[in-house]
């Protein structure tokens, strides 16, 4: 390695290696011992992480591998290949689905394939790997355990690592943040500064690395690293003010990691005046462990703490951490390598997006007179100026909850319908479907624009604005002015401003509505506007000109035309539910599929031949299993994309509830539901082919064409605990499952149609069919 005074970037292969160690314990090792159950991230995630990456690298290079040369390989390089595809798969157990968890990499995959692979709605805070999961367990990448791998042809995994190449090439060629090397952010150009200027004026520094891992001992079991951070910060911020109280500490740089274990990892890199060489790092470890017993409040087994120094002394460079000296450069290059690189660069890696979670906030602290802020930004430190609005949306809360009973009755029924489309990506209990937060940015947008409807177009209760003219008033005096409907806008700006990629999050999840599309072409004509307003001091010119620019939206927006829709649904949802109770009488086990019926050689069916085959499919089987356990079914018509880069198409949503019978313990319902469709679809296709004038009789006789399908196996509803699985058994005893499944499932799939249109579809044509309740009710053995 050459030696430079140039800041030096740690690689990338060589900051895996590092992760590695610090999520040293592998899945095997933890089945084991028993404990793979309390442990989120594994060393095989790392490796899963870094695969991902070095794809978008290599498409960003031009060095991935194309159709045309995959088939011109000799047998033993198309092996080498199909084998490194191959080690792309992982199972969805290596990948904690915990909200707040960020990994850019995946992000990458879910920004560029999302628009038509991710179901469910996105939020900027969101669960990155349910969405990252999701797009490649419908790929065949992910699966749900590792002996499920061979059953995936190699082949059909290479096909598709082409198709996912291909698509992603002209995106990825663009974006800047792909690159071989981690990108420089200004706080480590500005921290490198510092390093150097204290060596310069202090001749020698010592620099000690801690890890103080935090266990949630009274963890509630959200899967949310925003709920673990509310527990343990009051201990964080103990933590940190201890810190603060350390003899001679110069400055030190603070981090939360996500860590193995329920919990979270305070990484400390110390630095010290150091006048001479005597320094007992576990003198100050035992220090340290002692206050945080006494004053912290920490007990033993709520938290441990460990020298990073002796990791990097013994397996990087001994001379990394410790004493560093001015005129020593080899211990300079690799103190900032080892240490403070991998401190500025990991979060591009592996990092927490959570709320409440200020990084600056907690990472940077200088405690000598050199202050660590640009001179420019200590000279206006002290000058005090009008508020900017951007400096008001600070003060609103992400997390605030919106209600609508300003609103009538039918937009309050129409906007209870929206949370339904839009529950949050972590999974919720239905125990606390009281607690479920009002405040996504689809749920915001809707507010905002019925509550725009029915009132003037205000953002404060300022009788004069002439008042605050020429007058510095306090953030508290605004931010207690603002309307009902400056809240609401104040929430929803700020969402619009922390969130990347907000509309495509919205439209991944093909929700669609008047409220939403009208919403969408306002913010992309006025955003130049908006934004430049944001930066301004809130004057009574400014207040005008925002008011003004809500005005022109408030007379484009449409009058509500979901009434009529809304009511022809509750009527649906009535037979939905008289029909559910039915169902539920008995123990069931139930399955939801997608299943999808086309032509052979090309081309889709329409509903009127899709319906014709899904009966005649449902009346053959119930002769066999497991359709002769049937108890009933719900049946939805709607349409997704299947491929990357083809159209919408249409499909049924066909939630199958089966009578739960003892022999079903050891029956695999949806593989034999798979084989039963193969040979029914085979032999309807033989039948046709070997009709000498291609007519045949039957209810499939007006179909003139051979069928392709295609079946897919899906959660009940992946955003409700109790839904999340599949199948899902529901018992007669079990009041939470059966609540679940009448309270947020029923709902869900029959106002689904309220914000999915099929396009071309006839209004009067139901896209909801549920079976039919036997008039005696004779159960099928």
């Amino acid at each position: 390695m050459n030696i430079s005074l140039n800041l030096p970037k740690i690689l990338k292969n060589e900051l895996y290696d590092l992760l590695r160690v610090r999520y040293r314990k592998t899945y095997d090792e933890a089945k084991q011992e028993g404990v793979n159950q309390n442990i989120f991230i594994f060393r095989e995630s790392i490796d899963v992480i870094q695969l991902y990456d070095q794809w978008l690298l290599n498409i960003k290079n031009d060095e991935v591998m194309s159709k045309r040369r995959f088939e011109k390989m000799d047998f033993k390089s198309r092996e080498n290949f199909l084998k490194n595809v191959g080690s792309l798969q992982y199972t969805s157990g290596l990948l904690p689905e915990w909200h707040g968890l960020e990994i850019p990499a995946f992000r990458k995959f879910v920004q560029y394939l999302g628009e038509t692979e991710v179901q469910g709605g996105l939020e900027q805070k969101t669960n990155v790997v349910i969405n990252f999961n999701q797009i490649f367990q419908k790929k065949k990448f992910c699966v749900n355990s590792s002996g499920d791998f061979s059953s995936i042809p190699r082949e059909h995994l290479a096909q598709v690592y082409f198709e996912i190449s291909e698509h992603l090439k002209p995106k990825i060629k663009t974006d800047e943040m792909v690159k071989e090397t981690f990108a420089l952010p200004d706080e480590e150009e500005s921290y490198f500064q510092y390093f150097n200027d204290m060596l310069d004026r202090n001749g020698q520094i010592y620099i000690m690395c801690l890890d103080i891992k935090l266990f949630a001992l009274s963890h509630n079991g959200s899967d949310s690293y925003t709920d673990l951070f509310k527990v343990l910060k009051d201990k964080i911020d103990a933590i940190r003010q201890l810190i603060d109280e350390i003899e001679n500490l110069q400055s030190y740089l603070l981090k939360l990691e996500p860590m193995q274990e329920a919990g979270l990892n305070l990484h400390c890199i110390l630095m010290f005046n150091c006048k001479h060489s005597n320094f007992s790092e576990d003198g100050v470890i035992a220090q340290l462990d002692k206050k945080m017993k006494n004053k912290a409040g920490l007990s033993a087994e709520s938290y441990t703490m460990k020298n990073w120094n002796n990791h990097l002394r013994t397996y990087h460079n001994s001379a990394a951490v410790g004493l560093i000296k001015k005129g020593n450069r080899p211990s300079r290059f690799n103190c900032w390598y080892w240490v403070y690189s991998y401190f500025f660069s990991v979060d591009q890696v592996i990092s927490l997006n959570i709320d409440g979670y200020d990084r600056n906030e907690y990472m940077l602290k200088a405690l000598s007179n050199q202050s660590l802020m640009p001179q420019e930004a200590l000279l206006q430190k002290d000058i005090k100026k009008q508020i900017t609005f951007d400096e008001l949306l600070a003060l609103s809360k992400l997390n605030k909850n919106y209600d609508c009973q300003h609103l009538p009755q039918i937009t309050q029924n129409y906007l209870d319908k929206v949370k339904l489309m839009d529950l949050p990506c972590v999974l919720f209990p239905v125990s606390h479907k009281d607690k479920i937060p009002r405040n996504s940015l689809l749920y915001l947008i809707e507010l905002f624009c019925e509550t725009l409807k029915t009132v003037p177009p205000k953002l404060f209760n300022i009788v004069a604005t002439s008042a605050i003219a020429n007058k510095n008033c306090s953030p508290k005096f605004y931010s207690d002015s603002l309307t009902r409907l400056g809240r609401i806008w104040s929430g929803l700006f700020k969402h619009l401003n922390g969130v990347d990629f907000p509309f495509f999050q919205i439209g991944a999840s093909d929700f669609e509505s008047q409220n939403r599309t009208d919403f969408s072409n306002f913010i992309s004509s006025k955003e130049g506007e908006l934004l430049s307003l944001n930066d301004q001091p809130i004057s009574p010119e400014t207040i005008q000109k925002y008011e003004e620019i809500l005005r022109s939206f408030k007379a484009i927006l449409h009058v509500n035309n979901y009434n009529r829709q809304l009511k022809e649904l509750d009527k649906s949802f009535e037979t939905l539910s008289e029909y559910a109770d039915y169902l539920l009488e008995r123990d069931v086990l139930v399955h939801r599929l997608h299943l999808k019926f086309g032509r052979l050689h090309g081309g889709n069916f329409s509903k009127k031949e899709q319906s014709a085959i899904v009966t005649e499919f449902l009346r053959v089987g119930r002769s066999t299993q497991p359709l002769r356990w049937l108890r009933g079914y719900i049946l939805r018509w709607d349409e997704k994309v299947f491929e990357i880069g083809k159209e919408k198409a249409l499909y049924a949503d066909l939630t199958l509830i089966f009578n739960y019978d003892s022999k079903l313990q050891s029956v695999d319902i949806y593989g034999s539901l798979y084989s039963f469709l193969e040979k029914f679809i085979n032999l309807r296709n033989e039948k046709y082919r070997n009709s000498e004038d291609s007519s045949h009789s039957g209810s499939l006789a007006f179909i003139k064409a051979e069928f392709a399908y295609l079946l897919e196996h899906h959660a009940i509803l992946n955003s409700v605990i109790e839904l999340s699985s599949r199948p899902l058994k529901i018992e007669t005893t079990d009041k939470m499952i059966r609540a679940a499944f009448k309270e947020k499932y029923l709902p869900y799939i029959c106002y689904k149609s309220l914000f999915h249109p099929i396009q071309g579809w006839v209004r009067n044509e139901k896209r909801l069919t549920p079976g039919q309740k036997p008039k005696t009710q004779q159960e099928l053995s």
